[in-house]
């Protein structure tokens, strides 16, 4: 809905978006779908998607594969004008949807949350599940904003899970957070015992210690080879997580999944 193109409105001056043009939309529509079809749907219990548009001709391409796969979908619109929205789809014959809620996070910048109560069928275990998408970070006032929208989102979801006596249930946290993981959003996230998929997931891990697979495990591997296979080690521990490039041509790695696993009954967590 936000893709700018090249064309400029001649009323306005400004770029036209892809949103105006039916044909563009739904060809990047379609071939979303069929993406998800191939790669995400047959895999995938929880799903989470940013910038979803609300337009009824948008969401009606998706509705009938949503069904098909056997997802329940909930869809929380932004505030104010804006025409995008977060989505949790999730497979209905997994996880039971014991509630919702629908947390504001921003109403100056329309920032929303959403968060679901599922409880697994087969081991009756609760989650709670959370998909956002923070504010850009235009400015350094940005920043600040951004990590009161996580911090207004997790306590919003100590709050649920103390209102639905779930105090232990394993917590999740995706989405577009529009910062990288040295970031303070990512740091409060770690404060409170939240781990990052991406970080804990090699071969994409700055962090993570050297893996048995680096080196060679052969007493009679050549100098050359070990220093070889160093060298390679290394370049691979320094690739950097990107998820997408952005709308000022960067290739920044922003999307994120973070979480807290189930803690023994009686933990209240970190406030």
């Amino acid at each position: 809905v936000y893709k700018r193109l090249q064309i400029l409105n001649l009323e306005t001056g400004n770029r036209k978006r892809e949103s105006q043009n039916p044909e563009l939309w739904r060809e990047r529509a379609h071939k979303t779908l069929q993406f998800f079809r191939d790669e995400v749907f047959p895999h995938t219990e929880i799903l989470g998607l940013q910038e979803f548009w609300t337009d009824p001709q948008y969401r009606c391409i998706y509705d009938d594969d949503f069904n098909r796969f056997g997802y329940d979908v909930h869809v929380l619109q932004r505030t104010g004008s804006k025409l995008d929205a977060v989505v949790l789809a999730v497979k209905r014959d997994v996880f039971a949807v014991m509630g919702t809620l629908d947390v504001i996070l921003c109403e100056l910048s329309d920032r929303v949350a959403l968060v679901l109560w599922l409880k697994h069928k087969t081991s009756g275990k609760d989650f709670i599940v959370a998909n956002t998408h923070l504010s850009f970070p235009h400015s350094a006032l940005d920043k600040i904003n951004q990590l009161r929208q996580m911090n207004k989102l997790t306590n919003a979801m100590e709050e649920f899970a103390r209102s639905n006596n779930i105090h232990s249930a394993t917590r999740m946290i995706m989405g577009d957070f529009n910062v990288e993981y040295t970031s303070r959003v990512c740091e409060h996230l770690r404060s409170l015992g939240y781990i990052s998929c991406f970080e804990v997931s090699s071969p994409l891990n700055p962090r993570q210690p050297r893996h048995s697979m680096d080196e060679p495990t052969s007493a009679t591997s050549s100098p050359t080879s070990r220093a070889t296979t160093t060298t390679a080690a290394a370049k691979k521990r320094t690739l950097r997580f990107v998820s997408h490039r952005n709308h000022r041509n960067e290739e920044l790695g922003v999307d994120h999944i973070f979480v807290r696993a189930e803690s023994a009954p009686g933990f209240q967590g970190n406030q």
